[in-house]
């Protein structure tokens, strides 16, 4: 669910751009310095990535950004962004990052719990008529302590993501696309991995997780702009655990299906 809530930032800042833009046409606009965008949503996906439970609830929906070069929001955090060229930008940001308790579920009794630590974050985006292309990399801050295993320093994922508006217009855009996701040794022993004392602790197999793909997904997203204020959000996706990732014991179900729907008012 994690994922599903980066992209509903990545998506109020292209709503928001185009509120801006159409402010600062606008005559009688003094101060468009500021904008701020505020709503809700419904999110339902898997409990953790692997998991056959699901959960579904209410998401805050927070975007606010000055100058078009600093922002807070709901998934990226605090941080500063810039335009390189006409198509691209860059940002880089601190935000909190993924977590799993063992009261998610009874599989993962003995395993410990994986706190949510701050997260450093690099991220590049190029857009350029119906085409849109987004890389990151984020990097757990700190150390994770679990059982058998003492000071880990934090693991990294990095991610690409390309989309194809196939609907276009003024007030809505509907697109397809495809992303993947990266993690390197230190986030699969972390997430995937089971030690020995995990092992004996929660009764699952040891097992020795490598770096290399976590998933991939296919997904369709749209935006409606109901006025120059209001918008309507929505995202549904279809992902697949691959590698290490889908072989882990921890991983009970390697596919699942994640859903967005919701409003925003940009100020």
């Amino acid at each position: 669910m994690k994922q599903l809530g980066w992209w509903v930032g990545m998506m109020l800042l292209a709503a928001g751009a185009q509120v801006r833009a159409e402010e600062a046409a606008a005559p009688d606009n003094k101060d468009n310095n500021w904008s701020v965008t505020l709503g809700a949503g419904v999110v339902s996906g898997p409990k953790y990535p692997g998991a056959s439970k699901r959960e579904s609830g209410l998401m805050p929906i927070v975007n606010v950004t000055y100058r078009d070069m600093f922002f807070l929001d709901s998934m990226r955090g605090l941080g500063v962004q810039y335009p390189v060229s006409e198509h691209w930008s860059a940002y880089a940001s601190i935000a909190a990052g993924d977590e799993r308790k063992e009261k998610d579920d009874n599989r993962l009794k003995g395993l410990g719990d994986i706190k949510a630590r701050a997260t450093f974050n690099l991220g590049a985006e190029w857009e350029k008529d119906r085409w849109k292309l987004g890389v990151s990399l984020s990097r757990r801050m700190g150390k994770d302590d679990l059982p058998g295993q003492t000071g880990r320093k934090g693991g990294m994922l990095t991610s690409i993501e390309g989309s194809y508006a196939v609907v276009q217009t003024q007030q809505t855009e509907v697109s397809v696309g495809l992303s993947a996701t990266h993690m390197n040794k230190a986030y699969a022993e972390t997430f995937f991995g089971v030690n020995a004392r995990q092992a004996s602790q929660s009764g699952l197999r040891s097992f020795e997780a490598k770096g290399g793909l976590r998933d991939v997904e296919l997904f369709i997203e749209g935006k409606h702009q109901l006025d120059k204020h209001w918008s309507l959000l929505g995202r549904v996706g279809v992902s697949k655990l691959r590698g290490d990732a889908a072989r882990s014991p921890i991983t009970q179900k390697s596919r699942s299906v994640s859903a967005f729907f919701g409003a925003a008012y940009t100020f």
